[in-house]
């Protein structure tokens, strides 16, 4: 062994016993006596990525490169070490350049691919990080057997690179829009390392993502067993929980998490959906946090946020967000927010304004085509909303659905223990009265409106929505003339129901609930009832008091809070609730149909009397 040899193999061995400085101090003085020797450059360059000390390890790490241009492991390390600096173009070019003198050597190695496809994601470029990891996969070592202690030490390690391969592949999946995929990935993971926390956690996020619960509730908890202070882990089983309706289990994970974590906002925010639906109001202040976590308001203003202190003499711009049913629900929070200001300006839906101009004369409410932002200097202070009608100019801005939290707060003289101030919409006097003239030329009976489809997004739509078809058992109900408020493109769907012997239900080829809210306010509040999945429709009715039956899946939405059959935020509604996936929604079907007949025989028992 040669004199550079021997220094190493005790810089190594100090290395190795804790004794980074005594490691460096050995490797300096090498690359002193040997300038241009490859391995007392890459050695010290290693150490000093081991000490995290990357800008003292990249001239090193330079010059071994020079000193070994055919050796792919400086190079590799070299690009960590640019990586770790944020030279992210740098890194990709020299650990592009170790996996193409790999394949030069006739010996690709899995640690390569996987560090290029590592840095290829962070670049954003994902189809060739997709490409690496395949690669990795494709270069993995055979199962080693582990008949000796050694060898078994060999063979985990073999067992946790693979691991990390397939991991790191199903990744870039999950990023690629291809959570099926990621799953068998992810799954493949696990069979390689059994006890490899990070792809538990991950498969369970990815099952969530495709609607598999169950599975990823139980992916979650094998995480969390094994990483009890992984955070995603917890974030994951929380998220699981919730979409299972398990809000107490749920607000557990959460409350977990943050003992780990205390400033975690995820977890304060996703808490607070937990305790709001179990009723916790003081929650609404956390319910903030979801502007940091998953923001719903479009289109910055540059105007400074209202935090709760004195509006007077002041006009607010109260943002819209998410969608016309959670404008519904905290549009009850406006009148508060008006007798705390001199004047409130409102973003709002298009298709909203009419009802919300008549319900609040005294606030001015305005489509977002309406609002333009105008800030080329927000910190020169020359930021302000400008309207196409007559307003004052905004001095501040807050998102609908702070208010909650925000005005008990500010709002000293109200009563607020509830939490809630329902909503109050009113229909157009002329509408209703052509809804009423027309639904008086059907025969004697019940006129009900029914929707049955829903949701922001695919998760909610799916959980949510329910087929025509499966309304059998209510549309067979006597004594009740029924009509389509679903909106969206249904018709299709209506000519099958009909083609196939099922009951009829009234449409209007004027009639667009979609695109026309007013004329559909109108309809509902001269129906004598509305029976409808967990869509914006429900919160169009329950705001014009109309008597009102929601139907909701197994896990609803927190708004819904958890076992009971009526809702703070709209009085004249009765909650219908699946009570588990097995049934189905058959059971709660037959339930309604139960209820509408007795209704049916009210109705028919009063005109009696009456008669």
């Amino acid at each position: 062994m040669d004199a550079i040899a021997r220094q190493l193999t005790k810089a190594q061995r100090a290395l190795d016993a804790g004794g980074i400085d005594r490691a460096i101090a050995i490797a300096r003085e090498l690359t002193r006596k040997h300038p241009l020797a490859a391995e007392p450059l890459h050695f010290l360059g290693r150490t000093y990525c081991i000490a995290s000390k990357p800008p003292a390890a990249l001239p090193y790490l330079r010059r071994a490169v020079i000193a070994a241009p055919d050796d792919p492991a400086c190079r590799q390390t070299l690009a960590r070490a640019l990586a770790e600096l944020g030279l992210i173009d740098e890194a990709v070019a020299a650990a592009r350049e170790a996996v193409e003198l790999e394949c030069r050597h006739g010996h690709a190695s899995t640690d390569g691919q996987l560090l290029l496809g590592r840095l290829y994601c962070r670049v954003g470029r994902l189809a060739d990080a997709e490409n690496c990891f395949a690669l990795a996969v494709a270069t993995l070592p055979s199962d080693l057997p582990p008949s000796d202690p050694q060898r078994r030490e060999i063979a985990d390690e073999f067992a946790l690179q693979a691991a990390a391969a397939y991991n790191n592949l199903a990744n870039v999946r999950v990023e690629l829009g291809r959570h099926e995929e990621a799953v068998e990935g992810y799954r493949r993971a696990i069979g390689r390392a059994p006890r490899f926390a990070d792809a538990w956690t991950n498969l369970a996020a990815a099952l969530l993502a495709v609607g598999r619960i169950d599975e990823a509730v139980e992916s979650a908890r094998r995480a969390a067993s094994l990483a009890p202070r992984q955070t995603a882990a917890w974030l994951t089983l929380g998220n699981a929980l919730s979409e299972q309706g398990r809000w107490t289990e749920s607000r557990r994970a959460f409350d977990a998490l943050l003992s780990i974590e205390p400033l975690s906002l995820a977890a304060r925010y996703n808490r607070s959906l937990a305790r709001l639906a179990l009723g916790e109001w003081s929650a609404w202040d956390d319910y903030r946090l979801r502007h940091a976590v998953e923001p719903t308001v479009r289109d910055a203003t540059g105007l400074p946020s209202w935090r709760g202190e004195s509006l007077a003499g002041k006009t607010i711009l109260v943002r819209r967000e998410q969608g016309i049913g959670t404008q519904i629900m905290f549009s009850g929070y406006l009148p508060a927010v008006a007798n705390l200001a001199e004047k409130v300006l409102v973003e709002c839906d298009s298709r909203l304004r009419p009802l919300f101009d008549r319900a609040m004369p005294g606030i001015d409410f305005a489509p977002s085509d309406e609002i333009v932002a105008i800030c080329p200097d927000a910190n020169a202070g020359d930021c302000g909303v400008s309207v196409r009608r007559q307003t004052a100019r905004p001095e501040v801005e807050v998102a609908i659905g702070d208010l909650p939290g925000l005005v008990r707060r500010a709002d000293t003289v109200g009563d607020w223990t509830d939490g809630v101030s329902p909503p109050r919409l009113a229909p157009d006097v002329e509408l209703t009265r052509k809804w009423r003239e027309r639904l008086a030329r059907t025969d004697s009976g019940l006129c009900v409106g029914i929707s049955w489809r829903g949701g922001g997004t695919a998760t909610a739509r799916q959980k949510r929505s329910t087929k025509l078809d499966q309304w059998s058992p209510v549309l067979g109900v006597g004594g009740v003339h029924f009509v389509s408020l679903q909106y969206g493109d249904c018709q299709g769907e209506l000519a099958a129901h009909a083609q196939s012997g099922g009951r009829s239900l009234h449409r209007w080829s004027d009639f667009d609930p979609r695109t026309d809210l007013d004329d559909l306010a109108a309809l509902v509040s001269v129906l004598d009832l509305v029976v409808s999945i967990d869509n914006s429709t429900v919160h169009l009715a329950g705001a014009l008091l109309a008597p009102l039956w929601v139907l909701l899946p197994v896990a609803s939405d927190w708004r819904w809070l958890i076992d009971r059959d009526e809702t703070p935020w709209y009085p004249t509604a009765k909650l219908f609730r699946r009570r588990n996936d097995d049934e189905g929604w058959a059971a709660l079907f037959e339930e309604v149909a139960r209820q509408l007949e007795r209704m049916v025989i009210r109705r028919r028992a009063a005109a009696t009397r009456v008669g």
